[in-house]
């Protein structure tokens, strides 16, 4: 029984705590996720978001990297950016087709994407190009050392002659 009442009061604590924005006490806890009971400029203590989030709707916006609530929609701050699970935790990061550059998830350049694609054509070309120079001089070293067989032989059979 004892106990019973010990946990009907711990979840009236969480249940009751002060959500984003409301005035708390210090070492309150707050009721939304990633906030916590901050005096503010005013010397006022108020649930307000951890440090790197950023308040938005009803909760906390994380940045890209650090921890969100995947059952919370637009939990993370960046644009294009959404909560994944992996693991036993949850992370913003950048939708695919994106990238994060400074904080911020931006479309993959396309340009980016076709220089990538001159580069890898560029290789493949010069590569074709000094396989067929390399069969070439092969080829013309072949016709040299055949020609210079020859010769001797002629040479030598005309010794032989004489």
């Amino acid at each position: 029984m004892f106990l019973r009442i010990i946990w009907i009061c711990s979840l009236y604590v969480l249940v009751s705590g002060a959500k984003l924005g409301e005035q708390c006490t210090s070492g309150d806890t707050c009721e939304t996720l990633f906030t916590s009971c901050i005096a503010g400029p005013d010397g006022q203590t108020s649930c307000r978001c951890q440090a790197d989030y950023i308040a938005g709707g009803d909760g906390c916006k994380a940045p890209i990297g650090r921890l969100c609530d995947e059952s919370i929609g637009m939990s993370c701050r960046a644009v294009n950016a959404y909560c994944v699970a992996r693991d036993d935790t949850s992370t913003c990061q950048c939708k695919p087709d994106y990238e994060e550059k400074e904080g911020m998830c931006e479309e993959k350049s396309k340009m980016e994407t076709v220089g990538i694609v001159i580069i890898v054509v560029l290789c493949v070309a010069f590569t074709v190009l000094m396989c067929v120079l390399a069969q070439s001089l092969l080829e013309i070293r072949k016709a040299k050392r055949k020609k210079a067989q020859e010769s001797y032989a002629i040479n030598h059979q005309d010794s032989v002659k004489h």
